[in-house]
């Protein structure tokens, strides 16, 4: 089966990302809000922040991963100050 940019998953959100005007994506550290942070990190072109919440609520190895990556971004991108 051939695929088609309709039928990709990523390609549709990222679709959506390009037409709306800056946005702000919640990341828990978890696979679904870093995917989603990622795609707008790349295909927002108004402008993406990640906002991420500590509290006893939210697991520390979530709040390492998030810091992690954003620390990746930075170091491959510059100093990123939205991937905080």
């Amino acid at each position: 089966m051939t695929e088609t940019p309709t039928d990709n998953p990523a390609e549709r959100v990222a679709r959506v990302l390009e037409a709306m005007g800056p946005v702000t994506v919640a990341v828990s550290g978890g696979v679904d809000s870093m995917t989603l942070a990622a795609l707008a990190h790349a295909r927002s072109p108004a402008g993406a922040r990640m906002a991420h919440a500590v509290s006893p609520a939210v697991p520390a190895a979530a709040t390492d991963r998030k810091s992690d990556t954003a620390a990746f971004v930075r170091e491959q991108e510059g100093d990123y100050d939205t991937y905080v």
